[in-house]
């Protein structure tokens, strides 16, 4: 076998193993709207960047589930808001998110007005002080 026949066999395989893992990001997106149930979270860090997420800043939240602990993680695009106001204003707060109650490590937390409308849920009114922090 060549070396290039090699390199085209390793580039197919890479492929693959991506479109498999988008597509299961896809669909565990997808159960988790068909099928929810909803809990609160607290958000414990809010860092910036990271492998794969350059221009968002990560939020890390946990949340419980009949005595297990769950680690959850959500991606903020930082046009929307900046790491410091994250810190200052999300960290250690609680905020609702929803679960797939079949696997409840597949969970979102909610916290923008558009995390909401995926779901088909009106933004709550006890969550417009985190509009101040939101840039347009």
């Amino acid at each position: 076998m060549t070396s290039s026949m090699k390199n085209i066999i390793a580039i197919v395989v890479v492929i693959g193993f991506a479109s498999i893992w988008i597509i299961w990001g896809f669909w565990g997106k997808s159960k988790l709207n068909e099928n929810h149930s909803s809990q609160t979270g607290i958000i414990t860090k809010c860092t910036y960047g990271g492998k794969g997420n350059g221009g968002h800043i990560l939020v890390e939240y946990n949340y419980e589930l009949n005595g297990k602990k769950y680690i959850g993680t959500y991606s903020i695009l930082s046009s929307k808001i900046t790491q410091g106001d994250c810190e200052k204003a999300f960290v250690g707060k609680y905020f609702p998110l929803i679960y797939n109650p079949d696997n409840p490590a597949n969970s979102r937390m909610l916290i923008l007005p558009i995390d909401f409308d995926r779901i088909s849920l009106q933004f709550p009114d006890s969550l417009m002080w985190v509009l101040q922090y939101v840039k347009e």
